[in-house]
């Protein structure tokens, strides 16, 4: 990295060192959605410094746009969102690239998307999130699903393995003292002897003395440690246990004289350098044993050495691939042909009225809906809050938008229906419910069925047999969440999206990095408790 690019990004240098610079320099995004949630989850990434990002979406800058974006202008519009939001956002860092492209764009293969570090969604229907899993899941490419809905969010992040090298947990000084190599073993000895009186205690580090007063009380003639040697033996053997790491080449601060500090710290050193060599070896052997169809590796003894050093905060993440859940709530077609056949009476009311013909296949359900498998082991506002959201935008991409996620140029002021507003919170209500279901039938059959009324009070006949009923403050629970879930009716605030862009910008550099550890659940953001909640 030159001094230029160096001293530009000093400051976050310090927070993931060159190494996580050079990852995060040589990434490459996909982003799916050019809305106000990508806008901003983009720019906590151009500012730090990414590779380049490709933006994908099919929709125009409209007049309502603008209300809500502030990274698009009156002259954005008619233009692709996509193109304008990119060209702002390259304003921001020269350096990284910004990709536009429509829908139409994508290919849905693994040649497509193996050339990208991760993959965002944002605001997606589930369908896509399911055919994007269903690539990048094999090739180990993270997908992160955001979603910013009125005054609430959420984030969950979607691979099959991470690794964390460089977990930046609080170091854990392992000095071997429990079972103390040659080198530091022959100088415990020779100064704890050679300064064994008053005066000089003083100056005799506690490694020295832990180690000698150790092995006293080692050799004391006590049944307890034969038992202890026999299960020492098999945690060190290298055909049973084999647990042992290669040393640290740091010590902590201690109260020393500077000779026996530097003269012990450069021990360390030298003890790590020749463990790490022969962890070096041990890999270039493994590597060697590898099928001819491998690529030829070629890793520094550095990378080996940082592996070594971290050793004892490695991480390793590992998931299940998510399954999703069917919802047939065909019942809501009828819902809509209501709604139109009331259009025609001259008693409608101006609010049903303005519901236009062209609005009534996207509202009209008659295939099914897509929604991740939740399991709480708890149901409180937080489980709530979330299946809530996933219930609305299982449907909220059927109802506001066409079945490929571009937006068909319906505003939401022209589907402010009182009877669509009432199913679509009954739905979400209902749904909730079953997700939390005690019978959880749903678990085994991966697919729900809903007989829903056209009416608020009207009971959801669920035809597989799961058990619906709660508790009055659950049901309360629920119906006020829904209530407010639907009461946004799909709109972004800009406050909630930075929020959530924040936290989703800072998990993809986790990942791109392999520094510090990513969050492994999903993130809920309530804005309107100012709350932030690990589901």
């Amino acid at each position: 990295m030159s001094d230029s690019l160096n001293n530009k990004y000093d400051r976050q240098i310090r927070l993931w060192n060159t190494s996580g610079q050079a990852d995060l320099s040589n990434s490459k995004i996909a982003c799916f959605g050019a809305n106000i949630l990508s806008a901003e989850v983009l720019k906590n990434l151009v500012l730090p410094g990414i590779g380049s990002f490709h933006l994908f979406d099919s929709a125009t800058v409209t007049l309502a746009d603008l209300e809500s974006n502030f990274f698009l202008t009156k002259n954005d519009i008619g233009k692709l969102t996509s193109l304008s939001i990119c060209s702002l956002l390259t304003e921001l860092n020269p350096e990284v690239q910004g990709i536009h492209g429509d829908f139409e764009s994508v290919k849905f293969s693994p040649t497509f998307f193996k050339k990208f570090s991760i993959v965002i969604l944002c605001n997606q229907s589930f369908q896509l999130l399911s055919k994007v899993l269903d690539i990048c899941w094999d090739l180990q490419i993270p997908v992160i699903d955001c979603i910013s809905n009125g005054f609430l969010g959420s984030l969950h992040t979607y691979i099959s393995e991470h690794c964390v090298v460089e977990s930046h947990d609080v170091p854990t000084d392992d000095l071997g003292i429990i079972n103390p190599f040659d080198e530091i073993l022959s100088y415990s000895s020779k100064h704890f002897k050679s300064e064994n009186n008053h005066s000089s205690h003083n100056e005799i580090p506690y490694i020295i003395i832990l180690i000698k007063k150790l092995q006293e009380y080692k050799s004391n003639d006590i049944p307890f440690w034969a038992s202890a040697s026999a299960l020492r033996q098999f945690y060190y053997s290298k055909d049973q246990g084999n647990l042992t790491l290669p040393i640290n080449d740091s010590i902590p601060d201690m109260h020393s004289s500077t000779f026996h500090y530097t003269n012990i710290h450069q021990i360390y050193k030298n003890k790590f350098k020749a463990d790490s060599k022969i962890v070096h070896s041990n890999l270039i052997e493994i590597l060697k044993q590898l099928p001819p169809t491998y690529p030829a590796f070629d890793i520094p003894l550095e990378k080996t050495e940082l592996f070594c050093r971290n050793a004892r905060n490695l991480r390793v993440i590992s998931n299940q691939k998510p399954v999703f859940i069917t919802i047939n709530a065909s019942q809501l077609a009828a819902t809509s042909t209501t709604v139109n056949q009331h259009t025609s009476d001259s008693t409608t009311t101006s609010q049903e009225s303005s519901i236009p013909d062209k609005f009534e296949p996207s509202f009209s359900i008659e295939n099914n809906l897509t929604i991740p498998k939740l399991e709480f082991s708890q149901f409180d506002l937080p489980e709530a809050l979330l299946s809530s959201l996933y219930a609305f935008r299982s449907i909220n991409s059927r109802i506001f938008t066409s079945n490929n996620c571009i937006n068909n140029g319906t505003t939401l002021d022209e589907i402010k229906c009182e009877n669509s507003n009432i199913n679509i919170e009954n739905f979400v209500s209902e749904i909730c419910k079953h997700l939390h279901s005690p019978s959880n039938e749903y678990t085994n059959q991966n697919f729900i069925h809903l007989n829903l009324g056209n009416t608020p009070t009207a009971a959801a006949a669920v035809d597989n047999g799961a058990d619906t009923s709660f508790d009055d403050q659950t049901n309360d629970l629920i119906s006020k969440v829904s209530q407010e879930i639907s009461r946004s009716r799909g709109l972004e605030i800009h406050t909630t999206s930075a929020a959530i862009g924040g936290l989703v910008a800072q998990e993809s550099i986790k990942m791109i990095t392999s520094q510090y550890v990513p969050s492994n659940s999903t993130t809920l953001y309530d804005s309107i408790h100012g709350s932030i909640y690990s589901v």
